[in-house]
């Protein structure tokens, strides 16, 4: 159910995005998450009772985090431009960044990588292939649009199909995990996904 309700905003977002976009220009999607990150902030304070029990969150990693993420965003924009001075001044000011957010962390009461996590090998190794994943979801998400030539609205309409399929998978996969454990849809997933994305460059061309 988690999982779904991130990918239902996952599949509102292209659309509500195009929307926002052709109403106001590309600024209005960076606007809207005023509010949003307000509530989510209001409701940090919110008591939820996990299976593990209460557990606190610790901000200051969170923001570090945040701050380390946005400045390589940043760096990686510069870079984009061929600005190549100011894209290693800022990503080397993430680098530092992320170097003193690890190192809070270990220290913090409610660390964002758990001590039992950092030197599980299959952890990191599961981590490694899903950021593989969603790079290569992102790059789709992104190169439709320049392929196509779309406008704002027509894009979030074509990606629609895909992105409405990421908010309902996780409930029949969690079905699956129920019955047959978690290694088998993981390696469905694995296998679908190239196919899939041989289907869209196929499609695109």
């Amino acid at each position: 159910v988690w999982a779904a309700i991130s990918g239902a905003a996952m599949a509102a977002g292209p659309v509500m995005g195009g929307w926002l976009i052709e109403l106001e220009g590309w600024r209005a999607v960076f606007v809207i998450n005023v509010p949003v990150a307000a509530i989510a902030a209001l409701l940090r304070g919110t008591r939820v009772r996990g299976v593990r029990g209460d557990r606190v969150i610790c901000p200051l990693p969170h923001a570090g985090l945040a701050a380390a993420l946005a400045t390589l965003t940043l760096a990686i924009t510069e870079a984009g431009q061929s600005d190549w001075p100011l894209a290693g001044v800022f990503g080397l000011i993430a680098v530092i960044l992320g170097y003193f957010t690890a190192a809070i962390d270990r220290r913090s009461a409610a660390p964002l990588v758990p001590g039992a996590l950092r030197g599980n090998v299959a952890v990191w190794t599961a981590f490694g292939w899903g950021a593989g994943v969603n790079y290569a979801l992102t790059t789709v998400i992104f190169a439709v649009p320049v392929l196509l030539r779309a406008t704002a609205i027509e894009t979030g309409a074509t990606l629609l199909p895909m992105t409405v399929l990421i908010a309902v998978n996780p409930l029949l996969t969690g079905r699956i995990a129920a019955a047959f454990g978690p290694l088998r849809p993981i390696r469905m997933g694995l296998a679908a996904f190239p196919a899939g994305l041989g289907l869209t460059a196929f499609a695109l061309a």
